[in-house]
């Protein structure tokens, strides 16, 4: 369980402005994240497990998914169209965005304030 909790993988979800997600996009997003456990393999129990941090940035409330590293393909879907996937980086907090091939980049807003 100790080197399958090392080596977790952390991806960060952070909303645009208008992000407003009705009711199914939200089940459909647990529904993907309660699929993590069983997409990780056999690892033991207490480190299959996800784990959500939520935190303020620059005023809108974003989100860090943990989970185990064979499932960190799941972690990395994009759930809502309005969310910015990135990778959470392990050295200094440094964060780079996870890029999608054949599918264009969010428009920035990050700057503008509200």
């Amino acid at each position: 369980a100790r080197t399958a909790l090392e080596s977790r993988a952390v991806v960060d979800l952070v909303p645009s402005r208008d992000f407003d997600p009705s009711a199914e996009e939200i089940g459909r997003h647990a529904a993907r994240l309660a699929r993590i456990p069983a997409a990780a393999g056999w690892i033991p129990r207490r480190a299959s497990g996800v784990r959500m941090r939520h935190w303020s940035d620059g005023g809108r409330l974003a989100t860090r998914l943990e989970g185990p590293a064979q499932s960190a393909g799941l972690l990395r879907l994009p759930s809502f169209p309005d969310v910015e996937v990135l990778e959470a980086g392990r050295a200094g907090g440094a964060v780079r965005p996870v890029r999608f091939a054949g599918v264009a980049p969010l428009a920035k807003d990050r700057e503008e304030k509200p």
